[in-house]
């Protein structure tokens, strides 16, 4: 049975835990003045920019950004969950973890789930014996062997076969006692619309491959139908323990080689995973008759940021990788493309020209986003209107580069392959597409808007705890700009105003978003640009700093309101806004006069 680990347990785990011993088991730490520094465990970098405080018991990588206390750090570094690092660390602290029991609910959901798991995995045994072991499979294995496939790797993958019959598995689990109902909620059996209390098998006449988690239990299957017939792959309908979108095929035997590799090769079938597993570029992973979705490169981002998509080359392929190309910049991940000549898919590239030559594509592989620019000019350059569809059509992705010098050398690239100016680009990516011209104004406005005194003032609360009170009479962090800082701003103020302290590692383990983490430990770690001697002053600076900024964007919105009133011809609004921003300019300047008193 699973097991909670109280809040005073993990207390007692991170005092006895020292961040410096745990990390040092993975990097090679030398003392530079109060940090210790080496190479990066979770990027490669040849110049250390890894530092760990012992004193605080954080880390925070300066290349990479990954930053957290110890539970983060041994969590990613050996492909943890929370549970596991706490269990884990507390053995090597000899800390005792009491069995805590889950509530009843909990304990029978896990129960349940536990026999899905286990009807699924006798179901995938019957499919391997059909395979091997039965004149129903002789076929199936046959072609299995075509494709190249031995049987080690039939094995190792527990891939099987789906007898062509409408009810052959549903005898067998009959046979051993396994409720039908149970086997009908993981999508081994179909309810019969004919006959009332009748089911019949879900898969038939196929080749399955059952679809693992992390911890290796069997969520669900994939079907190939072996000759002709519709559809050619079936894959396990959603069930409480198998959902495509957080499922990945390959992952349970690749993991280990993406964190090693520290780079993951997407493919689209079963068949492709295979065949490049069997070539040993175990570091492949394939989505299951979906398209890439958030919660994969989640998943994938807990073992690398490098990832490569190998797609056919045909236009399906070429349209799943453009859809891909959003969610690795709403990420700010840069993800590269393997081309494949036309007529070839993973698996028949590697048959007919082998995993050399494929490698070799892999490592000049150039990024996504540069292919979709290269593609999109020439489909649509030529002529004025294949220009401004071009552009029109790139839009939505350079404005989703959230890395200015990267969006702006995107945008000369544009303009060059387009033969434009450059600002007749950048003005019409300014352009509203598909949102109101207020929302974007308030849009672009909050995006550009300074963020120097937010991280100066977050600094300052984590070294002086004794101006957090003021900070909060300031009211200033519900000002920020930045949804990072002003979560971890909040967090801190909440923290100080329960417990009295700012304790680092404890506020970390409460912020849980990767992000925030990582910019919390650059705040505690990074070095101070201020003293003892100068910090009320630099308080002062930045309280007034973040006020003045707020009221910036106040009056732009303001101005653009009114723009927008007088092109409407509502004078009314037009003269309440007008006397708002009159406002507002009073009170910037009754504020500087003042310095922070408003």
């Amino acid at each position: 049975m699973a097991n909670f680990i109280s809040e005073a347990k993990i207390n007692e785990i991170k005092e006895q835990s020292r961040i410096l011993e745990v990390a040092s088991e993975y990097v090679t730490l030398k003392k530079v003045g109060r940090n210790y520094q080496g190479l990066c465990p979770f990027h490669s970098e040849k110049t250390p920019s890894f530092t760990v405080n012992e004193e605080k018991g954080i880390f925070h990588c300066f290349g990479c950004g990954a930053g957290g206390n110890v539970f983060t750090f041994l969590m990613k570094a050996a492909n943890l969950s929370f549970p596991e690092a706490a269990r884990q660390l507390a053995k090597k602290a000899g800390v005792e973890i009491p069995r805590e029991r889950r509530n009843e609910a909990e304990r029978q959901n896990q129960q349940e789930k536990e026999k899905f798991f286990q009807v699924n995995k006798l179901a995938s045994d019957y499919f391997q014996h059909i395979l091997l072991s039965s004149p129903e499979g002789e076929r199936a294995l046959k072609y299995l062997r075509d494709r190249g496939l031995n049987k080690d790797l039939i094995l190792q993958y527990h891939l099987g076969y789906a007898p062509d019959s409408w009810n052959k598995l549903l005898v067998w689990l009959n046979k051993r006692k396994i409720p039908l109902s149970r086997a009908e909620r993981v999508g081994l059996i179909v309810s019969s619309l004919k006959k009332k209390g009748d089911y019949y098998d879900y898969f038939r006449g196929r080749i399955t491959f059952p679809i693992f988690d992390l911890q290796g239990r069997i969520l669900g299957f994939g079907g190939r139908i072996l000759g002709k017939g519709q559809p050619k792959y079936l894959n396990s309908p959603e069930s409480p323990v198998y959902q495509k979108s957080k499922s990945l095929y390959g992952l349970y035997q690749a993991r280990e080689s993406i964190q090693r590799e520290n780079v993951v090769l997407l493919v689209e079938g079963y068949f492709d995973l295979l065949v490049l597993h069997r070539h040993k570029l175990i570091n492949s992973v394939a989505t299951l008759g979906t398209a890439l979705t958030r919660e994969h490169i989640d998943i994938l981002k807990r073992y690398t940021k490098d990832f490569i998509l190998l797609f056919d080359a045909d236009e399906g392929g070429k349209k799943a990788a453009q859809r891909s190309l959003g969610l690795f910049l709403d990420k700010e991940l840069s993800a590269r493309a393997v081309v494949l000549e036309q007529g070839y898919d993973p698996d028949s590239y590697l048959r007919e020209f082998g995993a050399e030559r494929l490698m070799k594509k892999v490592k000049e592989a150039p990024l996504l986003i540069d292919l979709f620019i290269e593609e999109t000019a020439r489909d649509f350059g030529s002529s004025v209107p294949g220009k401004v569809a071009a552009v029109d059509k790139l839009a939505p992705i350079i404005t989703g580069i959230k890395n200015l010098i990267e969006r702006d050398l995107y945008i000369k690239k544009i303009a060059e392959m387009l033969g434009l100016k450059e600002d007749a680009v950048r003005n019409s990516l300014k352009r509203p597409r598909g949102e109101s011209v207020e929302k974007y104004k308030n849009k672009k406005f909050a995006d550009s808007a300074p963020r120097g005194a937010e991280e100066v003032l977050l600094q300052l609360m984590l070294e002086f705890p004794s101006l957090i009170d003021r900070v909060r009479e300031e009211e200033v962090i519900e000002l920020f700009h930045d949804p990072i800082f002003r979560k971890i701003g909040i967090k801190l103020l909440e923290e100080h105003e329960t417990v009295g302290e700012i304790e680092p590692t404890k506020i970390i383990d409460l912020l849980e978003d990767e992000q925030a983490q990582g910019i919390l430990s650059q705040l505690y770690l990074r070095e101070a640009d201020f003293n003892r001697e100068n910090f009320e002053r630099v308080f002062q600076d930045c309280i007034l700093k973040i006020k003045l900024d707020h009221l910036d964007l106040q009056k732009k919105n303001l101005l653009t309101g009114i723009k927008e009133a007088e092109k409407k011809r509502d004078d009314s609004l037009s003269k309440n806004l007008s006397l708002k921003w009159q406002e507002v300019i009073s009170l910037q300047k009754k504020l500087r006069k003042e310095g922070i008193s408003s």
